[in-house]
């Protein structure tokens, strides 16, 4: 596999306040994941980590939908500025609170979850979908195969800057 580029532009954006999230950490996430998805050094894509509130919004106003929700994805060509020459993957909202809540009604690692989430943004930016289920077996077992190969990373640290359980490999 390869080493991720710190040349790609990712950019991250902590838009709530529920959470203390490390976006050093989340910006590392993401950077393995398109550098272990065969994107070029010149990939980029941002990730904005919402509230439950702002998910709503975002909700409503791209489907139709008064609830929040995990993730929404934009991939390039529907991003409002994308990149003309398709580096820019697209970008990724992520609700840390509903990351949160799961992970306690499951008993999971917050962190872990929120990471899960980030990954399924990105793999939805880069044509991945989970909607049919021949997509779903194709895109679920990737996103749990990078998750596993990102925690074992030396570099991978908590996303979130609050003690969490802490998680099986």
């Amino acid at each position: 596999m390869t080493r991720p580029s710190h040349s790609v532009r990712v950019a991250v954006q902590n838009r709530q306040r529920a959470c203390p999230v490390d976006c050093a950490a989340v910006r590392a996430l993401a950077l393995f994941v398109l550098a272990h998805e065969g994107r070029p050094a010149s990939a980029g894509a941002t990730v904005r980590l919402v509230s439950d509130a702002a998910m709503i919004a975002f909700n409503t106003r791209y489907f139709g939908k008064t609830t929040p929700t995990d993730v929404i994805s934009f991939p390039d060509a529907t991003t409002p500025g994308h990149d003309a020459t398709g580096a820019y993957v697209g970008d990724v909202l992520v609700s840390v609170e509903q990351a949160r809540r799961y992970a306690q009604a499951h008993a999971l690692a917050p962190d872990v979850e929120l990471a899960r989430y980030v990954i399924h943004g990105l793999l939805h930016c880069l044509g991945y979908d989970d909607l049919e289920p021949r997509a779903r077996r194709r895109m679920l077992p990737r996103q749990e195969a990078l998750l596993r190969a990102w925690r074992r990373q030396p570099a991978c640290r908590p996303l979130l800057k609050t003690p969490a359980i802490k998680a099986p490999l």
